[in-house]
């Protein structure tokens, strides 16, 4: 099937729910998005995507109560673990597709067969194919779910097992994982137990624990017949759940796929995970295998997105033209140097990358496991020669002092790689090993320490480590320290091998652990890892930093691309997967050269492997790197040095490490909370009546007996553990003296608070309470930090050199030559008054003012993304209105000054955010500062007062009056981007009202209207 990825029906069909053709308009919604839920356990996801995109009627009225489902997944994924899960916009957006498609499929079975068929057929004639089946009813019932390595897809797994159990009332005969090989069975059994789900090795001999024990056991393990080792596919019989793990094996036809068919039985369900479907998958000639696929592939988020997106490392992938044994040497020890130079990194600069979480630095080799050599099938002699290859190198490394110490020398000037063009293979490589100014003797012996952990040469040992399956250590003479770890079936024919056929001393020792198990603790002193075909599947460490590749996967694509994801995994700040470019942080806090860690280095063996590596990367259209093109702002010194003033403040200690809080008991804090379904509401045929009768609760309304307190105390110290709300202390009696005084605004339907059944009351009794607590915590920290920052600020002026006016503006795009002309037409645009990317606004304090939409509707294929820093639609049009202001004369443009507050690096509140513009209007003896903040008001509360973004005038009027300055005025103001007519649709509003709060809706007017409000003369 040519252009598989082109014929996933089944996302399409997810697609269309939303409005969306494509899964860049997801993208563009959400991937700026915050994760995690509010206290009403409300998504920031679902506020983008019901306000960026269409969804259908159907989906309006139903939308929500998926969200919920989803924020009790997350809670249940996180609960047990130590780590803060946060589901990323992807893997959100893949739960929530499958919420979708598993309601239709139980409950609505034939809207989906009418519609997916439908749009199968609208398909088939839009691409003129018939290798596009029409629906085979069958596929309905499976799953799959094509996600890059590092995705999560385990966690997703885990989270499709409650949802099924959610919307299925059918009972599983057995609920089977089923994993490619033994180590990953016993990898999945822990992850299991760490979301607390039942699970155990298959044996079908004991009973499970529970109905919902998940039977995990290896493809290997199913046969014809039952053996030793195998249970006959016929163990199976019944209609059972089944989970597949590397979904992709049995692509090419063998009896795996049968197995798993025969298993899953005629009434089944099954979800399958692969991170390459579309290589295994575009490569056969199986075209009903193919179309079970397309029509089962729910969420596709393949390399491609994950990468752009900014999730994982950079790479390098570098090619050694042509071979002989002393160049390969050479470059081995080049591919050394790169692996040293990150050591070494990690090492000088452990305490600053702490926040950053990025693990310490291991290089790996992967030999040949697959595939013909020289157009023979592949031999355990081959196996072990490459594995020997390495193990010959180290050694020579360690013996060949003088040798090596010139290799090293030749490496870092140049000279001794050139690429295709003649450049330099190595140019630029070693940016912060220059800087370290060593001679290449100093480097040879810097090696040893970090590396070999030697301080001394010494010839290399290989050690026999007995009682450790299949693991041979490499170390520098008798150092019990190991440095390199070989981890290969038949260890001891290896040993014999090295024995027989080099110099290299040999040795054996009594072994009680397993070095391998231990790679990713802070207690391994492993760096070099040298192996075959077990790394290509399900090994998980984010330590990987350089590769060497030997022969793997010459025309295997999905292998190619699976090993690939064993490198490019990164935990990121904040458990955030994301390289530091993508992540919201100044680059003045950033350490120089972190990029060191944050790129996978790849050095391939044999040239012809490296280009068939690099087909299929273009293959999945993955740019095989990226470009940066960089402009800084220019900072208009004759504006910002005229004295304008902002309240800054003091960098002197921070709030949470230095102060103690106790839960503060004040209805200043009181949360407005709203469990009426305000996406529901805005497509309610009535929602003006039903605006008018929502029921206002209060604490006489709930049954407090039925809440257990002290099992509420432990949510809340995990939510404000989880929050970063460490100093906030925290008790029983407080707690209900929130609820008990009413410090809360509850709007909540009457069937929540008056139920019968006491097991359903305990339930939505504890759910409200829970969430009043969670809201009200988050104000009373809120609030108490800013009081705490507003005593600390004073009025600063502005200085040309200032991070809020003086910082870069980053293209990073494909290096692909369609995309590089379009931004370097947009940068030589720069500064032009008639140029289309730009705004041209001559009282903004920095120019440029990018507009995100006029960049991105320039670039091909929806690939070009605005630097984060530009302006939005509506953000564009407040400009424009205030240029209009000035040019009609309303306002001396002597008097205006206009800074774009950068997202992260600007001046801001800890209650009330950063208000995207600040304005100062500046006559002889007085300036007016105002802080304007265009925002979406659907989901604020409708007592509008009680918004944080509305409170923040309130709180600057008090600043204003402790700062004391006669000659400084500040206000703040709302400026509605979400239309008064849509607002009407859900909730009473009055204008007057509003604007009495300082909220003004985009209408003809409103900016004059806001700056009279302030007192600003407008003539």
């Amino acid at each position: 099937m040519d252009d598989f990825s082109q014929k996933l029906v089944l996302t399409e069909y997810l697609y269309s729910k939303f409005g969306a053709t494509s899964f860049d308009e997801f993208r563009d919604a959400l991937n700026d998005a915050k994760e995690g839920f509010k206290p009403d356990n409300r998504s920031r996801f679902i506020e983008e995507l019901t306000t960026e995109l269409e969804p259908t009627e159907w989906l309006w009225r139903r939308i929500e109560q998926y969200d919920r489902n989803i924020a009790a997944y997350e809670h249940r994924l996180a609960e047990n673990r130590e780590e803060d899960i946060r589901l990323k916009y992807f893997q959100y957006l893949s739960l929530l597709f499958t919420e979708i498609y598993l309601d239709l499929y139980h409950n609505h079975e034939e809207k989906l067969q009418g519609e997916f068929s439908a749009l199968i057929e609208d398909k088939r004639t839009e691409l003129s194919v018939e290798d596009l089946y029409p629906l085979e009813e069958d596929n309905l019932s499976k799953l799959a779910y094509w996600m890059a390595t590092g995705s999560g897809k385990t966690l997703i797994m885990h989270a499709n097992l409650w949802q099924f159990q959610h919307y299925s009332d059918q009972e599983p005969e057995n609920l089977l994982l089923i994993t490619p090989n033994e180590g990953l069975t016993d990898q999945h059994l822990n992850e299991f137990e760490a979301s607390g789900i039942d699970a155990r090795r298959f044996s079908p001999e004991r009973n499970p624990t529970s109905e919902t024990t998940i039977n995990v056991l290896d493809i290997h393990k199913i046969s014809d017949e039952t053996g030793e080792k195998t249970y006959s596919v016929d163990t199976f019989e019944g209609d059972n759940l089944v989970f597949v793990d590397e979904g992709h094996k049995g692509a090419q036809g063998d009896r795996w796929i049968t197995y798993r068919e025969h298993v899953i039985g005629d009434d089944g369900f099954s979800f399958e995970y692969s991170a390459t479907f579309g290589q295994a998958l575009s490569s056969i000639d199986n075209e009903q295998l193919q179309n079970r696929y397309v029509q089962s592939i729910i969420f596709e988020y393949s390399f491609r997105n994950f990468h752009i997106d900014g999730f994982g490392k950079e790479y390098d992938v570098l090619n050694l033209a042509e071979e002989t044994e002393s160049r390969r040497d050479a470059y081995l020890t080049a591919n050394l140097l790169t692996f040293y130079e990150q050591k070494k990194y990690y090492t000088e600069n452990e305490d600053e990358l702490e926040p950053f979480e990025i693990d310490d630095p291991l290089w790996i080799f992967v030999g040949q496991t697959v595939n013909a050599v020289s157009g023979r099938a592949i031999t355990k002699k081959d196996k072990a020669s490459d594995v020997e290859t390495v193990v010959r190198f180290l050694a020579r490394f360690l013996r060949e002092r003088d040798a090596v110490i010139d290799e090293i020398g030749d490496v870092l000037s140049g000279t001794g790689f050139l690429d295709e063009d003649g450049r330099s293979l190595f140019e630029d490589k070693f940016n912060y090993l220059e800087e370290s100014a060593l001679s290449a003797a100093e480097i040879y012996d810097e090696i040893l320490d970090i590396v070999f952990n030697a301080s001394t040469d010494a010839e290399l040992s290989v050690v026999h480590l007995k009682n450790a399956d299949d693991e041979i250590g490499l170390r520098v003479g008798r150092n019990e320290d190991y440095f390199g770890l070989i981890n290969i079936g038949s260890t001891r024919k290896f040993i014999t091998r090295i024995e027989e056929h080099t110099e290299i001393s040999t040795d054996e020792q009594e072994f009680k652990r397993a070095l391998f198990s231990e790679l990713n603790s802070d207690s391994s002193n492993v760096t070099v890892l040298i192996g075959a075909k077990k790394f290509t599947e399900g090994w998980d460490s984010y330590r990987v930093a350089s590769m060497g590749l030997m022969r793997v996967g010459r025309s295997e694509g999905s292998e190619i691309i699976q090993l690939f994801g064993r490198g490019i995994r990164l935990r990121g700040m904040n458990n955030s997967l994301k390289r530091t470019s993508h992540v919201d942080v100044s680059q003045s806090d950033l350490p120089e050269h972190i990029d060191v860690l944050e790129r996978l280095n790849v050095f391939g063996i044999k040239a012809d492997y490296i280009k068939e590596f690099e087909t299929q990367l273009e293959k999945e259209d993955i740019p095989t790197g990226f470009v940066e093109r960089t402009v800084e702002t220019d900072v208009r010194a004759d504006l910002v040095e005229n004295g304008l003033n902002v309240p800054r403040k003091r960098e002197d200690t921070e709030y949470v490490s230095s102060t103690s809080l106790r839960l503060p008991l004040s209805e200043d804090h009181a949360p407005a909370v709203d469990l009426y379904s305000e996406v529901q509401t805005l497509r309610s045929s009535d929602t003006q009546a039903l605006a008018k009768e929502k029921n206002n609760a209060r604490s006489d309304d709930l049954d407090l007996q039925l809440v257990d307190w002290d099992r509420l105390l432990i949510d809340l110290i995990e939510y404000k553990e989880r929050q970063e709300y460490s100093n906030l202390v925290l008790d029983v009696a407080r707690l209900k003296a929130v609820v008990q005084n009413d410090y809360f605004a509850l709007k909540c339907p009457t069937s929540r608070v008056s139920l019968d059944d006491p097991i359903e009351a305990k339930a939505e009794t504890e759910e409200i309470v829970r969430t009043i607590l969670r809201s009200y915590v988050d104000n009373a920290f809120n609030a108490k930090k800013s009081d705490w920052e507003d005593r600390r600020r004073e009025y600063q002026l502005l200085r040309p050199d200032d991070t809020e006016l003086r910082f870069e503006l980053t293209f990073r795009v494909p290096d692909e030559p369609e995309l590089l002309e379009t931004v370097d037409g947009i940068l030589s645009a720069n500064g032009s008054s008639s140029n289309e990317y730009t705004l041209d606004f001559d009282r903004s304090l920095y120019t440029p003012l990018f507009v995100k939409e006029q960049i991105e509707a320039a670039g091909p294929q929806e690939q070009l993304k605005a630097p984060s820093q530009s302006l939005n639609e509506d953000e564009r049009r407040l400009v424009e209105r205030l240029d209009a202001i000035v040019k009609t004369g309303h306002l001396r443009r002597q008097d205006v000054y206009l800074l774009r507050n950068p997202r992260g690096r600007g001046i801001g509140f800890q209650q009330g955010g950063y208000p995207d513009f600040i304005l100062w209007i500046k006559s002889a003896d007085k300036q007016t500062v105002l802080f304007l903040d265009p925002h979406g008001m659907v989901f604020e509360p409708e007592d509008i007062e009680k918004s944080n973004k509305v409170k923040l005038n309130d709180r600057v009027k008090v600043l204003e009056d402790r700062l004391h300055d006669p000659d400084i005025e500040m206000h703040s103001y709302v400026i509605s981007v979400t239309e008064e007519t849509t607002l009407r649709e859900s909730r009473d509003v009055c204008v007057e009202t509003y604007e009495d709060h300082n909220v003004y809706f985009q209408e003809e007017g409103y900016l004059k209207r806001i700056l009279q409000d302030a007192g600003v003369q407008i003539s």
